[in-house]
């Protein structure tokens, strides 16, 4: 049994401070492995491209870990992989996709009311300003329900798992725009503000392919959370829809006959209409 109980020095552009353990056996697969680590200001991609060949994740910031595995190869090591970790990382970045491009094309994959997969790109990126996790470990799979990302125009939180031993990941990120600037979506994204987009990340660790689940965002949009967050303007046609009032003009004409009722209730539905059609597009 070798034991270093103070271990500390610099790696990815950064500082660590750790606990460590190993121990041998007779028998190669019952070789065991310790580690406490407390690493501060680290770059993120650079320790996971290291530690999992992961080079989704950008940023810097502190990552902690509490973990024991046992094996006679580095696979059978990552598919035991037992404990804690956990990141906080500022200025971050997820790679693969741009959440922001991919939000501006809203107003025809909800009219369409079918999901979207968008497979990953080495080009895209979606930009935090912070960004945070911690994940239980157990049997090599890395479980998450915590997520949290922040960005000017966007707050993302989040479930799932990362299977370490096999190099995948699954794991639903949910996307809610909270403000919008010209760069980023402007007008486009101004509609959606207040409304939840999920983003399943699914697939091997060099290739995730990313749903966007539409049809879930379609369902939100007819909330009325949703409509609060569409605006006036959007309320008003749902509500034409919905069976609204008669326009101002026929009630301040004092008409009671049905049939007159029925013509302005009519116009109104059609003009309701004529502006969803307008904020979606078609």
């Amino acid at each position: 049994m070798l034991r270093v109980s103070d271990l500390s020095g610099r790696a990815w552009g950064g500082r660590f401070a750790a606990q460590a353990s190993a121990q041998a056996a007779a028998d190669p697969a019952a070789q065991r492995i310790g580690l406490k680590l407390d690493a501060t200001d680290v770059d993120i991609a650079a320790l996971l491209t290291d530690v999992a060949q992961f080079r989704k994740l950008e940023g810097k910031g502190r990552v902690t870990a509490d973990v024991t595995t046992q094996g006679a190869s580095v696979q059978r090591l990552k598919q035991a992989l037992d404990g804690k970790a956990a990141f906080q990382l500022r200025d971050g970045a997820v790679r693969g996709i741009n959440l922001a491009k991919t939000l501006r094309q809203w107003r025809s994959a909800v009219t369409l009311n079918k999901d979207a997969v968008q497979a990953s790109s080495a080009e895209e990126k979606t930009d935090f300003s912070e960004i945070s996790a911690s994940f239980d470990i157990a049997d090599g799979v890395a479980r998450s329900k915590d997520l949290s990302g922040k960005s000017p125009f966007l707050r993302v939180g989040g479930e799932g798992l990362v299977d370490i031993g096999r190099g995948r990941v699954d794991y639903l990120a949910k996307a809610t725009v909270t403000g919008t600037a010209e760069g980023q979506g402007g007008a486009d994204l101004a509609l959606l503000k207040g409304v939840t987009v999920p983003v399943q990340l699914v697939g091997p660790f060099e290739a995730v392919d990313y749903k966007v689940q539409w049809s879930a965002v379609s369902a939100d949009l007819l909330s009325g959370a949703a409509r609060g967050a569409l605006g006036d303007r959007a309320k008003d046609a749902l509500g034409g829809l919905l069976g609204g009032s008669a326009t101002p003009a026929a009630a301040a004409s004092g008409a009671s006959a049905p049939s007159v009722k029925e013509q302005a209730r009519d116009k109104a539905k059609e003009k309701a209409k004529d502006e969803l059609k307008k904020l979606f597009g078609r």
